[in-house]
């Protein structure tokens, strides 16, 4: 789990920025109906998401088994985020390929250290407030917790904004012009741990997307909270401190080379994406499964 098959060759804009090349973020899936939103393959019948984009919705155009909210999820008024998580059980599996792989989990005793860089990917908003079908991407270093709580509470309006939780993390510049946006939501920030890509939080809620001195809300993805979803049968998710166990079971093998191991190292953090100021909105998403193909090879 969490690998990927090409190098990343540098960072545009996520808000009108550069396309992320097929094969970097294989665990992304979009989730669109009335809405759009992200999802995270994590399992060959589960995919992760944020609870706000299924909260609500009732479309049946996917085959899903069920539906997995945190139990204290409670957002009925569109401005509580706490435990902002949710799974979606498929009917049937995913077929794993070089394209297709699934997000490793956090370790018990992952770290989340100021300043660390992780990567965001997803279909959100762009220039002229328009959505995309192409897949982008942005690093965003964590925030300290303090710093960010301070960014919203010191707003002079606080009607409607949501609290910021222990929960919740933060990532962004001060500076702004780099963010995730609406329609991004349910989608990863992951980490990197030797070859391996984690899912340290989920796209979740902000102020005002790319606005200085404001940062983007993620949902902390622990192995706890996602493990209280999906029991008493959780065997299926992908840990990153079990990787080695889990990869010599079934979980996926690319061509020529054992347990996913990918045939080029991924490139260091180069430069930073650009974001316009976009004001954030939450845009409820559905069910509907869009993960790619397996692709022919000669």
């Amino acid at each position: 789990c969490g690998r990927h098959i090409v190098n990343l060759p540098g960072f545009g804009k996520i808000v009108g920025g550069k396309l992320a090349p097929a094969g970097s973020f294989p665990w992304q899936v979009l989730l669109s109906a009335n809405g759009r939103g992200g999802g995270i393959v994590i399992g060959d019948r589960w995919i992760m998401t944020a609870a706000h984009v299924l909260n609500g919705n009732t479309s049946d155009e996917v085959r899903v088994a069920s539906l997995h909210l945190h139990p204290e999820y409670n957002n009925v008024d569109d401005v509580e985020y706490d435990h902002d998580i949710a799974l979606i059980h498929l009917q049937h599996p995913i077929t794993f390929n070089a394209h297709v792989m699934p997000l490793c989990l956090p370790a018990k005793d992952a770290k989340y250290p100021t300043g660390r860089n992780g990567l965001v990917s997803g279909f959100g908003t762009m220039e002229f407030d328009t959505s995309t079908n192409n897949l982008m991407y942005v690093p965003l270093p964590v925030v300290n917790q303090t710093i960010c709580r301070k960014s919203i509470e010191g707003r002079d309006e606080r009607k409607g904004i949501p609290s910021l939780t222990d929960n919740m993390f933060c990532a962004g510049n001060p500076e702004g012009g780099k963010d995730s946006c609406q329609g991004d939501s349910g989608g990863a920030y992951v980490l990197k741990e030797g070859d391996h890509f984690w899912a340290a939080g989920i796209v979740s809620w902000g102020i005002n997307c790319g606005e200085p001195g404001r940062y983007g809300v993620y949902s902390h993805t622990s192995s706890d909270q996602a493990l209280q979803l999906v029991e008493p049968n959780p065997s299926t998710l992908l840990f990153h401190d079990e990787v080695q166990f889990k990869c010599e079971s079934k979980y996926y093998t690319l061509e020529g080379d054992v347990c996913g191991q990918q045939k080029q190292v991924v490139s260091a953090l180069a430069e930073m994406w650009e974001a316009d100021q976009r004001r954030w909105e939450r845009y409820p998403g559905s069910f509907s499964q869009n993960i790619p193909k397996e692709e022919e090879h000669p």
